[in-house]
Formats: structure tokens, sequence, C-alpha cells
């Protein structure tokens, strides 16, 4: 039984859904009837993005701790990056997470109204976009 709050999906290049279940702590890997196929756990708080980097692993946004979390597609933690703040490689409630086809994740942070981008190591690379209603400007 599927149950519990989610607040994001991503699909795998498995053909599988992948969701992350804030009730119980876990990654859902859903199949195509609609059948939990497997589960892992994870230490996050509240989980807002989720996508899959370029080497396959799972990208996984931490909200309420401000950082990334990278795991295997079996559920092993590769690493965590960011942490709560607003100075470069800093996040502040980060919503949503995009990669380009360089690898590089380019995580939407509400808290600081810009855009960092990270390397999958989670090599702080830049980040663009300021509180405001002008151009280069966002107000989440």
């Amino acid at each position: 039984m599927i149950g519990g709050t989610c607040y994001t999906v991503a699909c795998g290049s498995d053909g599988m859904l992948y969701s992350a279940n804030h009730n119980t702590k876990e990654i859902l890997v859903i199949n195509r009837a609609g059948q939990i196929a497997r589960r892992f756990k994870n230490d996050c708080g509240i989980v807002h993005g989720i996508t899959f980097s370029k080497s396959g692993n799972i990208v996984i946004i931490d909200y309420s701790n401000h950082i990334i979390k990278i795991y295997t597609p079996t559920g092993q933690l590769v690493r965590q990056f960011g942490g709560e703040g607003s100075k470069q490689g800093q996040l502040s409630y980060p919503m949503g997470v995009a990669v380009n086809e360089e690898g590089h994740l380019f995580i939407a942070e509400s808290g600081n109204y810009r855009i960092s981008v990270f390397t999958e190591n989670g090599q702080f690379l830049r980040c663009f976009g300021s509180y405001g209603s002008g151009a280069g400007h966002f107000a989440f």
C-alpha cells in the first residue's frame, strides 16, 4: 500500500517512479502497475525535489535541512552537500532541482531567491539571481 505525504516524484530511466514519502522517511520505487517495487530509508526532513544525475544516482532536495543528498539507485548515501546559509555553496530552503547535459545540478532556493549550480560531487560552481521583480530577480 502506498500512503503518506508526497511532495515530489520523478521518472527513472528504468521506467519506475521514485517518490519521497515524508511520513515514513522512505524513497519509494513504484512500478508501472502502481505497486512498490522497493523502498529505502532516508533521514531527510521534507523532500521537495528528486531527480537523477547524469551518472544515474538519485538526487534529493532536503528542504528543511538545506542540503542535497545523492544516493545510489539501491539507496546507499553517496554524499551530501549544502548546509543552511547564504554564502557560496550554502543553501536556504531548496525547492527544486534540474540536471543539464554536462551533469551540473541547478538548485532553486526559495530562501536565497537564487539558483545555485553544483557538480554531482558537490563542488559549488556559481549562483545567479536575487530577490526582486526585475530581470535576473526571483521573488518566490
